[in-house]
C-alpha cells in the first residue's frame, strides 16, 4: 500500500488530495503500474485511500501493517499540517524509502516507523544509509505490536 503516486510528472499524495480513479498512476519508487483503491473498513480499522501495486514493488519486502500505516499517516499529518513544516510521506532517498521525511529549520530528518520486527544490523544499516546522505533518523517503535522485537 502507499500513499504516493504519479501521473506522468505529477506527484501526488493522498493524504493531501483525494484523488480519482485512474489508470495511469505509476509507484514514485518503482515506477510500476498502481491502481488507486478507495477507503474502506474492516472491522474497527478504516483503510485510507491508498494505490496498490498491480505486481510487488521491489521496495517492499513485506505487507505493512496498520499501525505502520497509522503512524506515517500520523507523523506526516503532523508535521505538514499542524506544524507547517516541509514534510514529504514514502519519499525515496538514495536506495531506501523514508516513511516520513522533515525539514526541520534546514536539518533533514527521516521518521522510520517500526512496528513490525528488525534485528539490530537492519536497524543500524538503515540508520547509517540515511546518516551517510546526510539525513538524521527518528525511529519510532510500536512496542504495542505483540509481534515487535529487535534482535540483538
Amino acid at each position: 500500500m502507499t500513499f504516493v503516486g504519479k501521473n506522468g510528472t505529477q506527484l501526488i499524495n493522498l493524504l493531501d488530495i483525494p484523488v480519482f480513479d485512474n489508470d495511469n498512476w505509476r509507484c514514485n519508487s518503482c515506477d510500476e503500474r498502481l491502481v488507486y483503491v478507495d477507503s474502506y473498513t474492516v472491522g474497527d480499522f478504516i483503510w485510507r485511500n491508498h494505490f496498490r501495486h498491480y505486481a510487488q514493488c521491489k521496495f517492499e519486502t513485506e505487507p505493512e501493517t496498520q499501525s505502520h500505516i497509522a503512524m506515517k499517516a500520523f507523523f506526516y499529518e503532523y508535521y505538514k499540517k499542524r506544524l507547517g513544516l516541509e514534510s514529504d510521506i514514502e519519499m525515496r532517498i538514495g536506495d531506501r524509502i523514508a516513511d516520513v521525511f522533515v525539514n526541520f529549520g534546514g536539518n533533514k530528518i527521516v521518521i522510520e516507523c517500526q512496528a513490525s520486527p528488525i534485528t539490530k544490523e537492519e536497524l543500524v544499516q538503515r540508520t547509517n544509509d540515511y546518516n551517510q546522505l546526510g539525513y538524521y533518523i527518528l525511529w519510532v517503535l510500536n512496542a504495542d505490536n505483540r509481534n515487535f522485537h529487535i534482535t540483538f
